[in-house]
């Protein structure tokens, strides 16, 4: 939980009191050109709508990272009226366990019913007593809050019951549309291109930029599943198949070709079972899990699903891969349909799973190009994005979920030639926006994330720098008498190998020794810094290494030094 104490100092009270204000505002704290913790606020007339509380997710420059919040300044700054979650994926409900005791009791939150049973399920995993206002929505619903009126459109994407937000506001003549992640082939019952054509025309259109980079259009499901059954009914031996667990219509697909072929399917991982507990109380999934049966791990006729494809440290896969999953050992008979994309920051970690299996002769299918596809992106590409534009007919159009490329290969698709739009205009976080008129900066804010690991939610984006610093370099303790400024100790952790440092030990020893003797006197902030940067500049020239320094200065020489 994010704690009330620490929270306070984040409130940023003017963009508070202008939240309170006039105007149609926006301000996103989240997926917005840094993909994940997708959060955004619409305000009027002092109502504040929340559109997802999403986390984001460690990466190389975040070592030991757990997850992060969206910003703590504008979700501490912002009072909301409602919340609305376009789907249930983590990058956008993920945040709402740590967040919940910044939020009244009571709080309507509106949501389809798959992404509200996988939120009840995990709020009450965290602890989290359900005090808030659920509200279902089902097939394309309006609601009115006040003077602003919400409309639901469902679109396919790769987890069920996704929708978008169409907002209005009659009073000021402005009418939006939100997307969610989405794509334009699909499954999705509720999908209906006459209800956006009849919400069309808008002022401004927020679309999901992620597939912005790439051509065409967004494959169907349906090709998956005709590769899965090609490979299900021809392959003999085990069959173990990795994808996402929230994809749910992937995984029906599989249960119902497995029984159409005589073989039993198998479930490896506590997500998937809770995406399918969620689906079956949604009516997305036809079997309760409690009465799915898994064969026996020695079944040649089985095909386990297995839950963590991007083979994060303790997965499913990623034990499978490992041999620490002991009631399984695999060997040439047996199959890996990688059924999967590689997320960015994942794929060296996912090569290692497929390496490891490939050295026991494991089969594996769907890493090559040109091999059978295995998986169809949820995100429309630059086709399902002029789809979109020619559906909807906006006047200005603003990417958001994605990252500056993503945003930059949107601005060079000349969308401005079609159906009348006159702008493509890039937002920031960090900024509030008035939508009144035309989208224009009114403030700007200083965002503030929240970091979660291991026992504690904090701020100090200092502290990753000096991890990577550390596991590039390795460290160097030196430690001073404080008085006489005699060097009692020094040694290095992960800097160099033994035979240099002790090859180096005396001109070492005699190096720091002169720095400290020449820098005596009061320790003043100014002093010890000097000293810091002259012990780096010592071992750049004997060892070639520039190691963290932790300088340590002691009242006393300890009988152990």
């Amino acid at each position: 939980m994010v704690p009330q104490a620490d929270s306070k100092p984040f409130v940023d009270y003017e963009l508070k009191q202008r939240l309170q204000g006039k105007g149609f505002l926006l301000a996103s704290g989240g997926g917005i050109g840094k993909f994940g913790g997708n959060f955004s606020v619409l305000a009027y007339k002092g109502q504040q709508f929340w559109i997802d509380t999403g986390i984001a997710f460690p990466d190389h420059n975040t070592p030991g990272l757990y997850k992060k919040l969206p910003d703590l300044t504008l979700l501490t700054s912002s009072n909301p009226t409602a919340v609305f979650l376009t789907h249930a994926h983590e990058d956008h409900i993920g945040s709402f366990p740590f967040i919940a005791d910044l939020l009244p009791d009571k709080l309507p939150i509106y949501a389809s019913p798959y992404t509200m049973s996988l939120l009840r399920a995990r709020l009450k995993d965290n602890g989290v007593q359900d005090r808030f206002s659920f509200i279902e929505i089902n097939q394309n619903q309006s609601v009115t809050l006040g003077p602003v009126r919400f409309s639901f459109f469902f679109l396919p994407h790769s987890i069920p019951q996704v929708y978008s937000l169409g907002v209005e506001i009659k009073e000021i003549q402005r009418k939006i549309f939100w997307t969610a992640d989405f794509k334009t082939d699909g499954n999705e019952k509720r999908f209906s291109i006459e209800s956006l054509q009849n919400f069309a025309p808008v002022d401004y259109l927020f679309v999901d930029s992620t597939g912005a980079i790439s051509k065409g259009l967004a494959e169907s499901e349906s090709i998956v599943k005709e590769n899965l059954e090609k490979v299900i009914s021809h392959v003999s031996g085990r069959i173990f198949i990795t994808t996402f667990s929230s994809q749910v219509e992937r995984i029906r697909s599989i249960f119902d070709i497995a029984a159409k072929h005589g073989r039993r399917v198998g479930l490896q991982g506590f997500s998937l079972k809770n995406h399918l507990r969620a689906a079956y109380e949604a009516g997305e999934f036809d079997t309760p899990v409690h009465e799915l049966r898994d064969p026996s791990p020695r079944n040649r006729h089985s095909v386990w699903l297995i839950a963590g494809c991007q083979a994060e440290e303790g997965s499913s896969f990623y034990r499978l891969a490992h041999d620490e999953l002991k009631k399984f050992s695999l060997n040439e008979n047996d199959t890996l349909i990688f059924a999967s994309s590689m997320i960015p920051g994942n794929e060296s970690g996912i090569f290692e799973a497929l390496n490891l299996l490939a050295k026991k002769n494991v089969k594996i299918i769907g890493i090559d190009g040109d091999d059978l596809k295995m998986h169809s992106s949820g995100h429309g590409k630059k086709d399902d994005i002029r789809k979109l534009v020619e559906w909807l007919k906006p006047s200005t159009v603003v990417p958001i979920h994605g990252d500056p490329i993503h945003f930059a290969s949107l601005e060079n698709m000349q969308l401005k030639k079609m159906h009348g739009v006159k702008e493509v205009f890039r937002i920031e976080s960090g900024n509030l926006y008035d939508l009144t008129q035309s989208l224009t900066s009114v403030k700007r804010f200083q965002p503030k994330i929240g970091f979660i690991e291991e026992g504690e939610i904090h701020t100090e984006d200092v502290l990753y720098y000096r991890r990577k610093e550390l596991s590039q370099t390795g460290v160097c303790t030196v430690v001073v008498q404080q008085d006489s400024m005699e060097l009692l100790s020094f040694n290095y952790i992960g800097t160099s190998s033994e035979k240099l440092l002790a090859e180096k030990q005396e001109t070492l020893r005699d190096a720091f020794q002169r720095i400290f003797y020449s820098h005596g006197g009061e320790l003043t902030k100014q002093r010890v810094k000097k000293m810091r940067e002259k012990i780096h500049s010592v071992n750049l020239l004997y060892l070639k290494k520039n190691p963290f320094v932790n300088l340590i200065f002691v009242e006393e020489s300890p009988n152990c030094l």
